[in-house]
């Protein structure tokens, strides 16, 4: 379901006006610093007011449909692409985590594995260009976007192609007035205004890096159960390149670059002047742009960012 159309059944189901289901949406996004999609925040307004949205979706659905909190999600996609596994450790606890990118002919999803869900994964033989049918899977939020977990799901080849699926894209270099609503791109702007939070952290699962619901006083993640969370950074501002200016939030690692600090080093860090440091640097950004449905406005989710390079920026020209 798009915006409108959960705003249709929440507004049907509860008896409120559609003005005032957007107006709890606002406030709900406003609530979470803005770290979920509208429509992850029509979610939680729906189960708030007693309606039950589940009901409403198709199990099997597209890439385009998924919001975060589903479960038992059936789907036929193609394996677009698997990246190998990569190790670090946490507080002397050696961690494996593996992404795996997918597709459909609306759109491309990640699901990302922990530890013993990627034996499970490598136990089903599969490989890049494979179609396949997910069951079991669930949803959560990640840095702006829907992802799938494996969880106690099951993968099997599919008896189905799908044609015109879509394919992983290079960022593009443009202007930002050149942009466009699902546009993975690269600019080279500066940060003009950095906006102040109360509070610049959120806290995930350390296990599968979702978002987390507090219970009794406890912090509950619907994968992993009570958990000891994981803190990350969020930085928004606005970017300008001298063509054009759109709002930019940088999310976990991207914040961290971003800062030149981790989450620890900087809830001990003069933040107001780390955040005032930001400003007129040149920097070059990768990111996926996307449209707020609320404020109608494009908005750049950053994925990667670095100082300016001048050298590298004379070779681009002369290529």
């Amino acid at each position: 379901m798009n915006l409108e159309e959960l705003i249709q059944q929440i507004s049907e189901k509860s008896g409120l006006d559609k003005e005032k289901i957007k107006r709890l949406i606002e406030e709900k996004q406003d609530e979470l610093s803005g770290l979920i999609s509208p429509e992850g925040a029509a979610h939680i307004v729906a189960r708030e007011l007693g309606v039950d949205l589940l009901k409403a979706i198709k199990r099997e659905l597209k890439v385009n449909r998924l919001l975060s909190g589903l479960k038992n999600v059936e789907m036929v996609l193609k394996i677009l692409r698997i990246d190998e596994p990569r190790e670090y450790e946490k507080d002397g606890k050696k961690l494996r985590v593996k992404q795996v990118w997918l597709g459909d002919e609306t759109g491309i999803v990640r699901l990302v594995l922990w530890n013993d869900e990627i034996d499970r994964f490598d136990s089903f033989g599969l490989e890049e260009g494979m179609f396949i049918r997910i069951k079991g899977f669930s949803t959560v939020e990640s840095r702006g976007a829907v992802e799938l977990r494996l969880g106690k799901g099951r993968i099997e080849e599919a008896d189905v192609v799908l044609k015109d699926v879509k394919t992983l894209a290079q960022a593009e270099r443009k202007s930002i007035d050149e942009l466009k609503d699902g546009d993975l791109v690269e600019v080279r702007a500066s940060l003009v205004q950095v906006f102040k939070r109360d509070d610049p952290f959120y806290e995930v699962c350390p296990e599968c890096g979702g978002k987390l619901r507090e219970e009794n006083g406890k912090k509950i993640c619907d994968s992993h159960g009570e958990v000891d969370p994981k803190k990350h950074m969020v930085v928004s501002g606005v970017l300008d390149d001298g063509h054009g200016n759109i709002r930019a939030v940088f999310f976990r690692e991207a914040a961290e670059k971003l800062l030149g600090m981790g989450p620890e080093e900087f809830g001990k860090a003069d933040q107001e002047k780390a955040l005032e440091d930001l400003l007129l640097k040149e920097l070059v950004i990768k990111g996926r742009v996307r449209k707020n449905n609320l404020t109608g406005n494009l908005e750049l989710i950053v994925s990667d960012v670095a100082k300016m390079d001048a050298k590298r920026e004379a070779e681009r020209i002369l290529e």
